[in-house]
Parts: structure tokens; C-alpha cells; sequence
């Protein structure tokens, strides 16, 4: 087992998550050992309970980690662990960063500068009508735009990016395998044609009350401002605010009517100090300037793995699919997933529709 293993099966784990999670790491140099037979003396600092400690000791009892790779393998998913050298600074910087991170589609998404769309499952036409178009102008600029594939506000964004010919990133509050909601399963697949569906929870994951708090800080990392349309004093997208306000950066709302329930949380944004998009372009003005998010993940050859040069040869000359990938380069169908992931994070790799892969 590796760290990697390690993480992947702490993050799967009843009751572990992100702070329990990085605790754990901050103590272990090396987590494989958690799971290498008897349980390490420092556990007993880190204030785990019994039941904790019995749940990493039948850690098998509760996740398949062979199964949840070949299920990756099999859809095209890749894993990023918190401990790799792809994962996003973005994300990284976060006081509560997801260990690991599932993601299906076009990974150069994260490269792009990006702004976040979010708002009422429950939108009237005007709020979706408002969100559809905002996501397309913006997409249209080459802005990558970011939602939570909700109903309403959420799932207008996404369609405007893609309309637009733009990209998009869908942050998930289940498993990539199980979409939420499901009638936005079919576009979830549009989506990681061309965009990317990412999420911090295991493939098949239910949906639950407290998943959709963590996603939201995920949408807010990703981006440089955050729009709000219509949302109530009670919703979520306040939240995705308030992560955005507390990492400094720029908040903005569209104004509703002073009756509506819809309006109320936008509505007192404006009056404590967002900006006011009385206008399509007052959230457009000045988005050539939203910087490039470059990270560690500039084009570059030089120390290329074995495994990560066999494939970028076997690309020299074709696009090929994940299924030809697999038979020329002979590389494990579970590692060669972990393979397309680095080499997409370092620009060198593209997906084409119909999960065909070619050089940048």
C-alpha cells in the first residue's frame, strides 16, 4: 500500500474528514503505516476515539480501494491526492483541504482563469435567464465558469459556458457516480466532454445535508470572484460568499425585487458592500485581467516518469483512447488513469470528446 492508497482509504473512512484527515497527516510522515498492521503509537495524541481507532484498523470493512480503482479506471477518473505534486495551490491553501479529489474531463479547466455562478435551487425565469447569460458572456471570454450543477442558478451557468463554446467546472456534493441532482446526469456527462466534473467524495457517494457546505469552499477556491443570483437569507450560495469574502476576494450580486424571499440574501450582500451588477457588464468589466491559475502545472518534459514518457510516445503520432492507451503502453489500467491525470495537469495531455486522448 502507498500513502496514496492511504489517503484515498482515510478519505473514504465514516467520520473522517478533511480536519480529522489532515491531523493524521500532519503526525504521519508515511499513512501507509496506519494500515501495515497494528496502529501507531502517535494515534493516541491526536484525541481518536476507540471507534476511530477500530475503523482504521477494519478500515476494510467500509471501503474496497481495488474496486473504487477499477471503477476509475473503467470511467476515466482521476484521483489527486492531497499529497501529490499536481494538486492545486488553490486548493491546498484552504484551512480545510479536500485529502483527495475525483475529477472526470478536461483537467486543463483548472488552468484557466475562473469565476463562480451560483444561486437558488428554486430560481424564477428571470434569475436563470440572468445566469444563462452572464455564463455564456463570460465563457465566451475564455473565463472558465465554476457552479455546483444545482437546479436553477446553477445548472443555467453551466449550459450558458457550454453554449458559449467555454469550459466549465461542476464541484459535486456526491460521487462523480452518483449525480445529484439525477436529472442533471445527463449533462454532467456534456459537462466532462468538455469541462470537468470534480469532487472531494468517494464515486458513489450519496448526497447529504453536510457534503454540499464542503463543496461549496471548493467553488469558492477555484475562482477569483463569486456572482450571486437570487438567494434566500438561508441559502447555500451565501455560504460560497462568505469562503470567497473571508479569502479576500470580490463578491457580487444581482438585485431582485424587495418582496421576493429569492432576493433577500443577494439583496443584503449589495447592502453590506458586494458589488452591484445592475448590468451585464458590471460583472464582465475587467475579466481579461483574472490571472492565469499556472500553479505547478506549466508545460514542461524534464522528469517525466517512465510510465508518463511511454504514453506522451505513443502520442506522438495519433489521438488514441484509454482502451488503445492501455493495450500499446501496458501500462495497469488503475495506474494508467493516475498516468493521463499528471501529464493533463502538466499541459502536455488533452481529452477529446468520446474519451480520446492527444498532445496539447
Amino acid at each position: 500500500m502507498t500513502n496514496r492508497d492511504a489517503i484515498i482509504i482515510l478519505n473514504a473512512l465514516p467520520g473522517f474528514g478533511p480536519v480529522k484527515i489532515k491531523k493524521i497527516l500532519d503526525e504521519f510522515n508515511e499513512p501507509a503505516d496506519l494500515f501495515r498492521g497494528g496502529i501507531p503509537q502517535g494515534l493516541k495524541t491526536l484525541s481518536l476515539s476507540c471507534d476511530e481507532i477500530g475503523i482504521i484498523k477494519r478500515y476494510g470493512e467500509y471501503f474496497d480501494l481495488q474496486a473504487e480503482k477499477e471503477l476509475c479506471a473503467t470511467n476515466a477518473i482521476a484521483t489527486i491526492t492531497v499529497i501529490d505534486e499536481e494538486y492545486p495551490d488553490l486548493l491546498a491553501n484552504l484551512r480545510q483541504p479536500p485529502p483527495v479529489i475525483y475529477a472526470k474531463g478536461n483537467l486543463s479547466c483548472l488552468l484557466k482563469p475562473a469565476v463562480a455562478v451560483v444561486g437558488s435551487r428554486r430560481a424564477s425565469e428571470y434569475g436563470k435567464k440572468t445566469a444563462y447569460k452572464i455564463s455564456y458572456e463570460t465563457a465566451a471570454r475564455g473565463i472558465n465558469v465554476v457552479s455546483g450543477l444545482a437546479r436553477g442558478i446553477d445548472i443555467n451557468a453551466h449550459k450558458g459556458a457550454l453554449d458559449a463554446d467555454g469550459s466549465t467546472v461542476a464541484v459535486l456534493g456526491s460521487g462523480i457516480l452518483n449525480i445529484y441532482p439525477k436529472e442533471n446526469a445527463g449533462f454532467a456527462e456534456k459537462i466532462s466532454e468538455k469541462g470537468l466534473l470534480i469532487s472531494e467524495f468517494t464515486l458513489k457517494s450519496n448526497p447529504t445535508p453536510g457534503n454540499f457546505p464542503r463543496r461549496n469552499r471548493i467553488i469558492s477556491a477555484l475562482c477569483s470572484r463569486v456572482l450571486i443570483i437570487e438567494a434566500s437569507l438561508k441559502s447555500g450560495s451565501l455560504i460560497t460568499a462568505n469562503f470567497a469574502l473571508e479569502e479576500g476576494k470580490d463578491v457580487y450580486a444581482v438585485p431582485g425585487r424587495i418582496d421576493s424571499k429569492l432576493s433577500e440574501g443577494s439583496n443584503q450582500l449589495i447592502r453590506d458592500g458586494a458589488h452591484c451588477v445592475a448590468r451585464y457588464d458590471d460583472f464582465i468589466f475587467g475579466m481579461t485581467d483574472i490571472p492565469m491559475h499556472r500553479d505547478k502545472i506549466l508545460p514542461d518534459t524534464e522528469g517525466l516518469s517512465p510510465e508518463e514518457k511511454n504514453v506522451m510516445t505513443l502520442l506522438e503520432s495519433d489521438e488514441l483512447s484509454i482502451e488503445d492507451i492501455t493495450v500499446l503502453s501496458g501500462i495497469n489500467a488503475a495506474d494508467l488513469s493516475a498516468v493521463i491525470f499528471g501529464l493533463q495537469m502538466k499541459k502536455l495531455v488533452k481529452k477529446h470528446p468520446g474519451n480520446i486522448f492527444g498532445k496539447c
